[in-house]
């Protein structure tokens, strides 16, 4: 009984690398943010938004900006479903005259090919980098969350995910918790061929 409990905390801990979030922020350096996409599956079905609409990452500047601002994104963060990656964000406003929203989208060629996200299927996938020291001052800290939604202020959708500000773990960390997995699952097969 105390091996199989040692070998499911263990297993526990080498899964604490599965997140409970569908994008990751890195904001150590605001100059190149780093927005990685876990494998979550879409919170909800959103049809009727293309990849011009995009995303949009609610209530991420605190306190709001004084007006928008916008750039381009570097990288492979797309919709799971489509091939095309978004490639530019701009400050956004749901309510009126605060500007709190981070909308990441797709500007360039094929930015009205339809968007889907469906819920059992992953709802973002690759990663981008964004140059945010613009607005270092209303940047989350780290463990702050929120709603991702599919869309922007002009055509909503539906909350699709949660975006959560996180750390960037040492490669020797992540081989830690990967090898924490590893010994629980062998630990668990081992007692129970005893």
């Amino acid at each position: 009984m105390k091996k199989t409990l040692l070998s499911v905390a263990l297993c526990a801990a080498g899964i604490a690398q599965a997140q409970l979030f569908h994008l990751d922020i890195n904001l150590t350096n605001p100059s190149a943010a780093v927005f990685t996409a876990t494998t979550l599956p879409s919170g909800d079905n959103s049809f009727g938004t293309t990849l011009f609409d995009g995303i949009s990452l609610q209530v991420f500047f605190n306190p709001a900006l004084p007006g928008q601002t916008g750039g381009t994104t570097i990288g492979t963060l797309r919709p799971f479903l489509t091939n095309l990656a978004y490639d530019a964000w701009i400050s956004d406003d749901v309510s009126p005259g605060l500007v709190t929203e981070l909308n990441i989208y797709r500007d360039g060629v094929g930015n009205i090919v339809p968007q889907s996200f469906l819920t059992f299927f992953q709802a973002l996938a690759g990663s981008a980098v964004i140059d945010l020291s613009g607005q270092i001052g209303s940047l989350p800290t780290f463990g702050t969350s929120g709603p991702i939604a599919a869309g922007w202020t002009g055509n909503p959708g539906p909350q699709i995910g949660t975006w959560a500000v996180v750390p960037e773990l040492p490669v020797g960390a992540h081989l830690a918790l990967y090898g924490v997995g590893f010994a629980g699952v062998w630990f668990y097969r081992r007692s129970r061929k005893a």
